[in-house]
């Protein structure tokens, strides 16, 4: 009687011990006591014979100690003590991706998204299971946190803002061919040259990119230019004709882009167009907040928003004169993918002459704007370009059909905000009497302005255009006198 007993408080401290490894949540197991032999079982005790037994009892068994947390952690996991750490996520994809190599490879400026999809045709092709590789962009807007900076006008501190990425537009570039290199190598490569930050995780099923924002001192920033804030995140909605770059799958060719117009505009139709104001607003592909005059033009004057985001070689149509008539005139950007800006920065005087279209990632070069279909007629053209710091300045210069219009600037002091109206040479350019003929382009250069750094250390020169204004002669001097 006292063996069973003994067993009995055995049993009842277990049951103890696992309820306090196992929370009340855990399913118990009750193993086997340490005993050779269980006891045979007995009819329930009851209450008060059960009390009258313990008090005879001398000795209490010693708790067992308890094991290990990480053998309790692979306990209630269901796991065994010996079993093996399971395999590192995507390890086998990364085999494979070693396993297959490229002959010689080269990418001249294009988007990510581009880049992978080419890459997937080619491991098709050479992997000797013949599956080939999944890739994969994450779809959403990764926001960048910026570096917290001054306003360009009060010098007051202003709170840091973020700047949204798609990692599908980010451009890769090698300037030589890489050969002979594995696809594990060249993913690194890739991640190397891009003009903005990226990464890639390697799943069991795909390898999936993303964008990552850059690190100063172990907190997040994204390389800001010199006195200046980022403009709202880009719409991506379709804005008048601009469409989102695509191509047929592989190589792009080469050319622009040109999204199909709603309307077609025969010979005769275009001989029918007389000239009108036509107003365009650089910058992000959301609406112009530009309503009326700038240097010149009248009231409820409309502008054109033409920008893609990292889009650096499009054509925009169906867009429309000032006067709010559709108009056959197309606008080709060339090298001006980036959309930044000062909001604010001239007390809202003029909201198009605070943001503007520049390279891609600060990559450098000229840009040009080009535009086609112009009604033939005699012209004067402005253009805008302020810069919130010195040596940040538009250059522009004007050609149609084999004709020179001409060089000029506005200010390289950066004091063009500081004004308050409107000076040519400051915030503005204007190229006088350009006669366009039927058939002709209107082409303008845009040159780079002075080497300037941003917070994050970068040194970089950009072309960068806020405005155009193409107004016919005849109004523009019945618009000057008013």
């Amino acid at each position: 009687m006292k063996t069973m007993q003994l067993y009995w408080k055995r049993s009842l401290a277990t049951f103890a011990l696992l309820a306090t490894f196992n929370g009340p949540e855990t399913p118990v197991a009750v193993a086997q006591s340490g005993e050779p032999d269980a006891a045979p079982k007995a009819a329930p005790i009851a209450p008060a014979a059960a009390s009258a037994a313990e008090a005879q009892a001398t000795e209490a068994p010693a708790a067992p100690s308890p094991p290990p947390a990480g053998q309790v952690s692979r306990n209630r996991d269901g796991l065994a003590s010996t079993s093996a750490t399971p395999a590192a996520r995507g390890a086998k994809l990364e085999a494979r991706l070693k396993q297959i190599v490229l002959d010689e490879v080269r990418f001249d400026g294009l988007p990510l998204s581009e880049v992978l999809r080419f890459l997937q045709d080619e491991s098709l092709k050479r992997d000797p299971d013949k599956t080939g590789i999944n890739f994969l962009i994450k779809p959403n807007f990764r926001p960048v946190a910026l570096a917290p900076g001054l306003d360009p006008v009060t010098g007051l501190p202003v709170t840091a803002a973020s700047e949204p990425l798609d990692a599908g537009g980010v451009i890769v570039k090698f300037s030589l061919p890489l050969r002979n290199i594995t696809l594990k190598d060249l993913l690194d490569a890739i991640v190397m040259v891009a003009d903005h930050p990226i990464e890639y995780v390697l799943e069991d099923y795909a390898v999936v990119f993303s964008a990552r924002p850059e690190a100063l001192a172990g907190q997040p920033f994204a390389a800001t230019h010199p006195g200046m804030r980022p403009v709202p995140a880009p719409s991506l909605q379709f804005q008048q004709g601009v469409k989102p770059w695509s191509r047929p799958p592989g190589l792009p060719s080469v050319g622009p882009v040109r999204p199909p117009s709603r309307k077609h505009w025969s010979s005769a139709d275009l001989a029918e167009v007389k000239p009108q104001a036509f107003n365009v607003d650089f910058g992000p592909s959301e609406p112009s907040k530009q309503v009326g005059p700038a240097v010149v033009g009248r009231a409820r004057d409309f502008w054109n928003t033409v920008s893609r985001g990292f889009n650096d070689h499009h054509i925009a149509v169906d867009l429309q004169f000032a006067g709010g008539d559709p108009s056959p005139i197309e606008v080709e950007l060339i090298n001006l993918g980036g959309a930044w800006g000062v909001p604010g920065a001239w007390d809202g005087k003029s909201p198009m002459l605070e943001d503007y279209n520049y390279p891609t990632g600060n990559r450098g070069g000229n840009s040009t704007v080009i535009l086609h279909r112009v009604p033939a007629g005699k012209y004067q053209v402005y253009l805008y370009g302020a810069g919130a710091t010195p040596g940040y300045f538009g250059d522009y210069s004007v050609s149609v059909g084999g004709r020179e219009y001409g060089r000029k600037q506005t200010t390289r002091k950066g004091d063009g905000f500081h004004k308050s109206k409107w000076v040519e040479g400051s915030q503005y350019v204007r190229f006088s009497n350009v006669k366009v003929e039927p058939g002709d382009e209107v082409k303008i250069l845009i040159r780079p302005g002075d080497p300037v750094t941003d917070s994050g250390g970068r040194t970089f020169a950009d072309a960068f255009i806020a405005g155009l204004q193409l107004v016919p002669a005849k109004q523009d001097r019945r618009d000057s006198r008013r």
